[in-house]
């Protein structure tokens, strides 16, 4: 498809030949429908600044630093068109482990969101917890007694009962299923 710009607004290749074939037979042309031309002629170009875009992506994403490709889904045969693109010379992520999907990147970014809200708020470590795009979990890092570190199995770590702290957050934001609020009771 392409668009020529003229007397009249002819966005698509089946318009010109309707319009051949009007002019040809001396008939009156028929006019496109405005908005209907405009959506038509937006969606190519739209189209082609995307076709556009993601080549000049790949030209200058490097060596593999500035681009990481998503998974689709939870199965490895599943390919997905989702690439992750850094503006910077390196990504602004690192992946630790595993092959990320595009759920995963949106989790991250989701639960790095809430964690920097619930932080400014309240001063006091955070931790978050998403799933599939929803929270599973958020809290601060107050201080766990015996009892909430048990619950929350990690009464093995060294952690101080009096001081807030980043292992705490996320001790309760994952807190066990039995636990309907994600964090233990504070009685």
């Amino acid at each position: 498809m392409f668009v020529i710009r003229c007397k009249w607004v002819i966005t698509r290749a089946i318009d010109i030949m309707d319009n051949g074939k009007a002019l040809r037979r001396k008939l009156p042309v028929k006019k496109a429908v405005p908005l209907e031309a405009k959506s038509a002629a937006f969606e190519h170009t739209a189209s082609y600044d995307e076709s556009i875009s993601g080549y000049m992506r790949r030209q200058f994403a490097g060596n593999g630093e500035r681009s990481l490709p998503l998974r689709y889904g939870t199965n490895p045969h599943q390919k997905s068109d989702a690439e992750l693109f850094a503006v910077e010379e390196e990504m602004p992520i690192k992946v630790l482990n595993g092959a990320p999907g595009y759920i995963n990147i949106l989790d991250a970014l989701n639960g790095w969101q809430l964690v920097k809200e619930l932080t400014d708020a309240t001063g006091l470590p955070a931790a978050a917890s998403f799933k599939h795009v929803s929270p599973a979990g958020a809290a601060i890092g107050l201080p766990l007694n015996d009892a909430e570190a048990q619950s929350c199995m990690v009464s093995d770590l060294p952690l101080d009962p009096k001081k807030p702290s980043l292992a705490a957050a996320y001790a309760r934001a994952r807190a066990l299923p039995a636990d309907p609020l994600g964090c233990p009771s504070h009685s």
